[in-house]
């Protein structure tokens, strides 16, 4: 059995996460997007951090045996509440 760790959204591994967001596949999740760079990346996390002092909402990486494997959370997007979930491909 894998160890899956939730940790805070801003504690994740900045380069192992902007190879997870850059994906093809994670890419279309998130809508139509330019992939990241580190300047796009700290502000698209900048964001999720946002969403997770949000009442309600909340945001947290996930790691897999110490690795950056995803994020998961709940938020309000769109005038109704989302639960959001990614992982590695």
């Amino acid at each position: 059995m894998s160890g899956v760790e939730y940790i805070a959204f801003q504690e994740l591994n900045r380069s192992q996460l902007l190879d997870v967001v850059n994906k093809e596949r994670v890419r279309k999740h998130l809508v139509s997007h330019d992939a990241f760079d580190e300047a796009t990346l700290e502000a698209w996390i900048a964001s999720k951090v946002d969403v997770d002092m949000t009442a309600g909402c909340k945001v947290r990486g996930i790691k897999v045996d110490g690795d950056v494997a995803g994020w998961c959370g709940t938020q309000y997007e769109n005038g109704g509440n989302e639960l959001a979930l990614s992982e590695r491909v």
